[in-house]
Order: C-alpha cells, then structure tokens, then sequence
C-alpha cells in the first residue's frame, strides 16, 4: 500500500539487472571479444567498480550533510540509462579507455541508486516494519540480478549462433585460406565447444571476436529501457 516502497522495490529490480548481469557478461566480452584471461577480466571490469565505489561514498556524504535524496537517485537512475546506452554501441576493437568511460559512468548510477533504495525504503515506512522493508528491497535486487542474469543469458545463447549464421560465408573463406591449419581450426569450431579464442589464428579470431563483442553489446542496448 505505499507507494515510495513500491516504487523502490520496482527500482531495485531494475537496479540488479544493471549491476549483476552486466557485471557477468562484461567478463564475458573481455574474454570473448578482447581476448582476456578470466583474472585479467576481472581487472578490466574495475572501472565500474570504481564508479560504484567513488559516487556511492560521495552520495552518502551528501545525503547525510543535506538530507535530501531524490535528486541523487533519479540522477543514478539516468546515469544507468546512459551507462547502457553507451556499453550498446561497443564492438571488440573499441579502445579501451572508451569502454573503461561507459563502465564507470554504469557504475556511478549503480552506486546511486543501489544503497539509496534502502535510505529511500527506512524512511518512508514506520520504524515497526523498518527490517521487513529493508530486507525486501534486498531481496528484489538480488531477484532482479538473477532473473536478469538468466535472461540476458538465454537473449546471448540465442544471439550468438544467429551472428554466426549471418557470417558463415566469411567465417568459412577466413577458415580456408590458413591452409593446413584449416581442418584442424574447422573441427574445433564445429566440436559443439567454442574453443579460447585468443588462441586461434588471426582471420578467425576477429571475427569472432567481433561477433562476441556485437553479440554482448546487444545485451547492454536490451538492457538499458529496463
């Protein structure tokens, strides 16, 4: 029956979709399309935590100076929007203080929006049910993480084989002009399980890479009205 919690709980839905799934598949696209080790994807992902880290500290000062929060979380809420946005419209070769940019401004509407949602929650109910409200915004915005995580996932699983389909022609010439290697790459590409991209010959490596780096892309432009 109140609106303020609702409303939060409708939030904090959204805001795990932004902060989980992204997080996956942002490791994802550093292995994927940038050829990244697992430990060297994790380090690559550390803008966005930046982000989080540096504004969310930052809001809470304000908040606690000012006591005013509105402002800070719809600014957070647009933030994610253009974080999204921006992560939509990267391929695997975009440099890297490009992606770095985007992940960081994610990650500062994440980190606005994300601890506020409780704020927002304790003081808009009475102190009686202040644990049951806190903890159910927690609870959604772990849902939403997990649903969106599994979701994005399927929208991946059912993405990538279409992109490859589209460039079979050119996967195949890229495939037959590496001579002897081109049996051996070929059964490998058809086993059932993609092999470490980093590790396959050039022309086949780009375009993978850049089908991955299309493919996951997509997910953030998805995403983002979310």
């Amino acid at each position: 029956k109140n609106r303020t919690f609702t409303f939060a709980v409708i939030a904090s839905l959204a805001v795990g979709i932004s902060m989980f799934g992204t997080t996956v598949f942002l490791s994802q696209y550093m292995i994927m399309a940038r050829g990244a080790s697992a430990t060297q994807a994790g380090l690559m992902t550390f803008p966005m935590m930046a982000g989080l880290l540096v504004i969310s500290t930052i809001a809470g000062a304000l908040i606690s100076r000012y006591g005013k929060w509105k402002a800070l979380v719809v600014s957070g809420a647009a933030l994610q929007i253009v974080g999204l946005y921006l992560l939509g419209t990267i391929h695997y070769d975009t440099p890297f203080w490009q992606v770095g940019l985007y992940m960081f401004i994610l990650g500062a509407g994440v980190g606005l929006v994300m601890q506020n949602m409780v704020l927002v929650v304790q003081n808009a109910v009475e102190p009686k049910i202040l644990g049951v409200a806190s903890s159910s915004v927690n609870f959604f915005r772990t849902l939403g993480g997990t649903a969106g995580t599994a979701g994005l996932g399927a929208l991946l699983a059912v993405t990538i084989p279409n992109m490859i389909a589209d460039r079979q022609s050119e996967l195949s010439s890229a495939i037959a002009s590496l001579g002897d290697k081109a049996a051996a790459v070929g059964a490998s590409l058809s086993s059932g399980s993609l092999p470490t991209i980093s590790t396959l010959p050039e022309p086949v490596r780009s375009i993978l890479e850049s089908i991955y780096g299309d493919g996951v892309a997509s997910l953030f432009a998805f995403a983002a009205p979310l």
